[in-house]
């Protein structure tokens, strides 16, 4: 069985950072290192990220409208200096545990009986 924390962290995340990465880059025009300061990665991590080398569930994501509509909404506050790399990463969290709870991308065995705030205390 996984934890709920584990299927956010080893398989939403990445994929979500992947297009968010791109969706700025493409889309918004910044450069790797500004992306990296958005989101409080580093430079090396977005290169990936914008090779789709991490986030194996991206095309799973890229089916679901909503949720596209979300990830350009989010990116274009990024973009415009809407939120601090801080408020950008509780968001993204947001947006991962979304996907999880309406099975977007589905996890066989996860556990949803452990909440997630049990990781924050």
């Amino acid at each position: 069985m996984k934890l709920y924390c584990e299927v956010v962290v080893g398989e939403v995340l990445p994929s979500l950072r992947a297009l968010i990465t791109n969706e700025l880059i493409q889309q918004h025009k910044m450069t790797q290192t500004q992306v990296a300061k958005k989101l409080g990665l580093t430079q090396p991590a977005i290169s990936q990220y914008g090779k789709y080398l991490r986030g194996e569930k991206v095309k799973e994501l890229q089916k679901n409208k909503k949720l596209m509509e979300v990830i350009k909404a989010f990116s274009k506050d990024i973009s415009s200096g809407k939120f601090s790399s801080e408020i950008a990463v509780s968001k993204m969290l947001e947006i991962s545990h979304m996907i999880v709870d309406k099975k977007i991308i589905y996890s066989p065995g996860i556990s949803h009986n452990v909440p997630c705030e049990v990781c924050f205390k």
